[in-house]
This record gives C-alpha cells, structure tokens and sequence, in this order.
C-alpha cells in the first residue's frame, strides 16, 4: 500500500506530464509486449536502458516534433515531493546528470533477418520538478558540468518560475492550486 508521500509523488508527476502536454510533448509508457528494447516497466515504474544499466525515472516525454537535423527530443521527467523543509540536494541532480549521461550514449542494434538494424536514437534531457525547492549546490552544479537538468521550478514556494509567456493563462493557477494541495 502506497504512503501519504508517494501519492503525493505520483499526483506531482501527473500534473507535470499534464502541462508538458500543453507544451506539445506527449507522455511516453512502457508496456509489454512494444517491441521496444530501451524502455520497460519495472518494480519501481518506467526503466529506460543505458549503456551501463536500466535506470529507474519518474516519467518520460517526447516533443510532438523535432528540429530539423536533430534526433527526436526526450524530456526525463523527476518530480519530487519532499516534505517543505527538505528540499532538492545536489545528490538527486548528479544521478539525473549520470543517467542522462548514460541514457545519451546508448547505441543499439538488433539483429533482423541476418543484418543488424539500428534502434531509434534520441536526444534526451533531463528536469527535475520540486515542491520544496533545490538547494545551492543543486542549482549550481548542472551549470559546472555543461547540462541543465533542474529545468523549471513549479513550486511557488521556490520562487515561481514559470514562464510568464506560457500557452494558457489557466495552467499558472491550477499549478498553483495542485501544488497547495500537496
């Protein structure tokens, strides 16, 4: 049976997946028998494949289209619902920083009638969402190492950095109301 903080985890995750889709990224799950030999449902929820190991992520989102000369975009999705006084360490966005690392330099081919095919490859980054905030270290060390996966902040509690510019006018204030509710 689920605890007080995990649901409100998974309700946090849901409402992030819901504005990504206004955004124009759609949802992705892994079910049995896709075919696909980089996602699969685990114990813990959705595992994609690295070059070194499946890892565990709270979601996964793919943009609805991809630029020109690029793969397609994957957005790794960590929604974090701490308590108010416990906020988002750097420990959580250097595993962010190593599996999207090691999800970015996966290569796969299968064999398919005697010739090996390619598996699709994506360009995959990474956001953690917080209600309680990040702290320094968190905020400072994806700038260090080249990468940003602390992404935007959803909480009003951590300053609010939502986009003023967003798509509708309507999502700012749901946010908010989902995120007093957990």
């Amino acid at each position: 049976m689920a605890n007080i903080s995990q649901v409100r985890g998974a309700l946090l995750e849901e409402a992030v997946l819901y504005l990504l889709e206004k955004f124009d990224y759609k949802t992705i799950e892994a079910y049995p028998g896709h075919g696909n030999e980089t996602l699969r449902g685990g114990h813990s929820g959705l595992e994609v494949r690295g070059r070194g190991s499946w890892h565990q992520i709270d979601a996964l989102a793919a943009f609805k289209s991809s630029p020109a000369f690029m793969y397609p975009l994957r957005l790794m999705v960590e929604a974090k619902c701490y308590q108010n006084h416990r906020t988002v360490g750097i420990e959580v966005v250097r595993n962010s920083v190593g599996v999207l690392k090691d999800i970015s330099e996966n290569y796969f081919t299968m064999p398919s009638g005697g010739a090996n095919v390619q598996i699709p490859r994506f360009n995959y980054h990474s956001a953690i969402f917080s209600t309680s905030g990040y702290t320094s270290g968190a905020i400072d060390y994806p700038l260090v190492v080249g990468s940003s996966p602390t992404g935007p902040t959803i909480s009003h509690r951590c300053g609010g950095k939502l986009s003023p510019d967003a798509p509708s006018s309507t999502s700012r204030p749901m946010l908010r109301w989902i995120v007093s509710l957990l």
